[in-house]
């Protein structure tokens, strides 16, 4: 059993591509402290901190402290966050090796802390529960992430209703929102498609609820002909050529 202490530099996607593709000898992480530590267990939650994250994401991890079983030099590494992970301070992480043929088993432990900048929403003003955000409602900045769960961030807030009262400033995550259905089963909807260049719209009823995006099934109330359209708006759909 092995206990280690590492830390990572600053290191974007398209850093860490350059350096493979020049085969430079770089390594992700800062050397060891301890030489008996394991690089793959940093690895490993740079890797982690990345799938939750996104590719762009620059990833910091500090003070790790691993615990973990003999492997093989070939052995992977995955770390995998306890529930309820957050940035910013000491995060658990469940070490898991996998080798080519072989199954998944768990090998340790680890903690780390980690810390991300990335290109992330904040509200621009304070924001009342129950709110349908708008683009005015929302300000993309890049920095750091403060205090918040480990997990992917919403692409995009607008369009989503607001389930608690949110502070000027505050990073939106997706705890925060709700979808919102824009179409309801049963209602009359407006209906467009476009052949060759030319719209077309009518009066459809909508079988399915649906919110911005989604494919739903919807029927001619004049010959019985069931569709699939995209919502696209509130009570507009727009109906899939050929459907």
């Amino acid at each position: 059993m092995r206990c280690s202490r590492r830390s990572t530099t600053w290191l974007g996607s398209a850093a860490r591509a350059a350096v493979v593709a020049l085969g430079v000898a770089l390594p992700a992480v800062a050397a060891a402290a301890d030489a008996s530590a394991d690089p793959r267990v940093a690895e490993a939650i740079l890797r982690a901190a990345h799938g939750r994250l996104g590719a762009l994401a620059d990833v910091r991890v500090t003070d790790v402290k691993a615990h973990l079983n003999t492997v093989g030099p070939a052995t992977v590494l995955d770390a995998i966050p306890d529930p309820g992970a957050r940035l910013g301070r000491a995060i658990r992480f469940t070490l898991r090796g996998r080798n080519d043929g072989k199954g998944i088993r768990a090998v340790g432990r680890a903690e780390a802390r980690v810390t991300v900048r990335t290109p992330h929403a904040v509200a621009r003003h304070d924001i009342v529960r129950g709110t349908v955000l708008e683009f005015d409602d929302v300000e993309t900045v890049v920095g750091e992430l403060g205090d918040v769960p480990l997990r992917a961030l919403p692409p995009s807030v607008v369009g989503l209703r607001a389930l608690r009262d949110i502070r000027a400033g505050s990073i939106l995550s997706p705890a925060m929102f709700a979808r919102v259905a824009l179409v309801k089963s049963g209602d009359e909807v407006v209906a467009r498609v476009v052949i060759d260049g030319l719209e077309v719209r009518g009066k459809v009823i909508a079988a399915q609820s649906g919110t911005l995006g989604d494919s739903i099934r919807v029927v001619n109330p004049d010959s019985g002909h069931t569709m699939r359209a995209r919502v696209v708006g509130e009570g507009e759909v727009e109906v899939r050529h050929g459907s």
